[in-house]
């Protein structure tokens, strides 16, 4: 019995890939009729993780500050807005973004519902997503050539901003302060930046 156990143990074919190859028309069909938000990604369409109320809250009062201080011209998004990487397809809804200027919607959604030049980007962190944010997004979100800052914040009272300089490299700022607000002065110093913007077509150096 073991040997024939052996036999037919070849003869089992492995089990299927896991790799779909959606494109990203059929996740944006997926997503509208959805009941939760998914992310796309490589021709995958991946969930995405729950958020804590104390998540949510945070993000929402990142949200409203800068609503209140944004530079003239800025639009502030929360987490239902969607943004695509156009250099990579790889398309998220970051807990808050913001964009200055014109807004640029991709031209595969004609709903206008994704976004493609944010100068801003702010996740929070949390034990589902800090994996993701501080790795996979981040090589992705490089790619945005619009993009000034990604800011990470800790629930544990840590900012962390990565800032394009005007060479194209990305700095980094940490700030043990409990005062949360820092994210808000951050951006208020990078105006300048944000108006070069335009002219920053190199991808910064991953870091």
């Amino acid at each position: 019995m073991a040997e024939a156990g052996a036999i037919l143990g070849l003869m089992i074919a492995p089990p299927p890939q896991s790799h779909h190859d959606y494109t990203f028309g059929d996740y944006l069909v997926i997503e509208r009729d959805s009941e939760v938000k998914h992310e796309f990604d490589a021709g995958e369409i991946l969930a995405r993780s729950g958020e804590t109320a104390r998540h949510s809250a945070l993000a929402a009062k990142i949200v409203v500050a800068l609503g209140t201080t944004r530079p003239p011209g800025c639009t502030v998004f929360q987490s239902d807005m969607r943004v695509r990487v156009v250099a990579t397809g790889r398309a998220t809804y970051p807990d808050v973004s913001m964009v200055c200027g014109p807004i640029e919607y991709d031209p595969e959604d004609p709903a206008r519902t994704t976004i493609t030049n944010p100068v801003l980007l702010v996740e929070v962190l949390s034990v589902t997503t800090e994996k993701g944010d501080r790795g996979n997004k981040w090589m992705h979100y490089q790619r945005i050539s619009s993009l000034q800052e990604y800011v990470l914040v800790s629930q544990e009272a840590r900012v962390e901003i990565f800032r394009r300089t005007p060479s194209g490299n990305v700095g980094v700022l940490r700030s043990p302060r409990r005062d949360r607000s820092t994210v808000l002065r951050a951006h208020t110093r990078s105006r300048s930046a944000v108006r070069r913007s335009s002219a920053l077509n190199r991808c910064p150096t991953p870091l």
